[in-house]
């Protein structure tokens, strides 16, 4: 249960909240080209009932799926910022739910983080533990588009709120105080049978 949540030190990975990992990539881009910022959404009630926030006796309940924005089946800049907002939206999914099918539908089999993520998450799940965490807020810094409009890179800047995760039994395990502002940078193809951006690498600097 530990290891899903804190890092595991291979390639470069770290963990920043708790529980919340993160992968340095060395791939970055040209400041020149584009700025956003945007926060990632937060919970809202869903169709099977109100959203209840993960406690330190149980897990959160009724956590809405995210929605795959239109603009990320686009090969354009704005895709490709969306695309990434949309990925954290599907980190908070996952480490509220164990789910990982909304973050698997952004990245590529080659995002070590995604998958490192979605392997640990899902195991904790299995096990009976659970997260009690809150959405990033992101900020989009630049994005620039290459290969023909097929792949991308960026940075951005990631605000994670503390979080705790929790053992079967209710016994707190491992925690993280969060970050603010800490510098990111991704790198995305646009998969053109699926239609839509996948990152490729995404992670924290310094």
């Amino acid at each position: 249960m530990l290891t899903a949540c804190s890092g595991g030190g291979g390639d470069g990975e770290s963990s920043s909240a708790a529980p919340s990992a993160s992968s340095v990539s060395s791939e970055s881009a040209s400041p020149d080209d584009s700025s956003s910022g945007s926060p990632s959404s937060s919970p809202s009630a869903s169709a099977s009932g109100s959203y209840e926030p993960a406690t330190e006796t149980s897990p959160a309940k009724n956590v809405p799926v995210p929605e795959l924005p239109e603009a990320a089946r686009e090969p354009t800049q704005e895709g490709l910022e969306a695309t990434v907002e949309y990925w954290w939206e599907t980190e908070y999914y996952l480490k509220a739910t164990g789910e990982v099918d909304p973050m698997e539908e952004v990245s590529t089999a080659d995002c070590k983080l995604c998958q490192s993520l979605s392997n640990r998450w899902s195991e904790a799940y299995e096990l009976g533990g659970w997260a009690e965490n809150e959405p990033a807020e992101v900020q989009v810094q630049f994005t620039k588009i290459d290969n023909g409009g097929l792949g991308g890179t960026g940075a951005m800047l990631v605000s994670e709120a503390p979080g705790q995760m929790y053992m079967p039994d209710g016994e707190a395990a491992a925690s993280g105080d969060g970050s603010t502002n800490r510098p990111w940078v991704f790198s995305a193809l646009f998969d053109e049978s699926t239609g839509n951006w996948r990152l490729e690498s995404l992670g924290a600097q310094g």
